[in-house]
């Protein structure tokens, strides 16, 4: 459970009022009031809800302090044979709490297939069962599915691009498959969200292939 001091420091982050804070967590300015200057016990769902008010704005509560996703910059490389695995475990475990969306730009499902290991359908199996749903976008004529086709648009050559890129969560991942599979995941909101902006305005003028 996020403590007081969590609680005041998430309000100053986001310039929070204790009002603003009662009408994102749906709860009156007393109860916030009283909650931060230690007069009363709060109940469960009280620190539930105002949890969940400071985590829809971004807020992030770790051990002993707090962060902003739009803040966080990280970068992290996957190498070798075993690389798309460790993407795809990251996935599963950015996604799997809550479900959520994989954009993939890009894609020959040739090379997914190559580096997958055999565990491709495995994964597309743990997708479905923690509601993370994934569209694709492939160059137009391209025929070699693995997925539902419904999951596939077809963009243009000129569109088409051969470094893959995912989007998921706050991160982006590019994909470099030659001479040797490298990704690069970069987790940063504004980036994520600029990539998935980029994403849908190719699939909303793609095409829907024809098998």
């Amino acid at each position: 459970m996020i403590s007081v001091e969590q609680i005041k420091a998430a309000r100053g982050l986001l310039e929070w009022t204790q009002d603003d804070l009662a009408d994102a967590a749906i709860l009156s300015r007393p109860a916030i009031n009283n909650l931060e200057r230690r007069l009363t016990k709060p109940h469960q769902d009280t620190m539930a809800r105002i949890q969940n008010a400071f985590e829809k704005e971004g807020i992030e509560f770790i051990d002993g302090g707090l962060r902003h996703r739009k803040q966080i910059f990280s970068v992290n490389v996957f190498e070798g044979e075993n690389a798309l695995i460790q993407l795809m475990e990251d996935i599963v475990g950015t996604l799997g709490k809550n479900g959520g969306e994989v954009l993939v730009s890009g894609v020959d499902e040739r090379q997914f297939v190559r580096y997958g290991q055999g565990k491709l359908d495995g994964y597309m199996k743990e997708f479905q069962e923690k509601n993370i749903d994934d569209k694709l976008l492939l160059k137009e004529g391209d025929t070699y599915f693995i997925e539902p086709v419904e999951h596939y648009r077809w963009v243009s050559e000129e569109i088409f691009t051969q470094v893959p890129y995912m989007v998921y969560g706050d991160k982006y991942a590019i994909i470099l498959w030659d001479p040797e599979i490298k990704i690069t995941l970069i987790e940063n909101q504004q980036i994520a969200e600029s990539y998935r902006q980029q994403f849908y305005l190719h699939w909303n003028t793609a095409k829907i292939p024809q098998i």
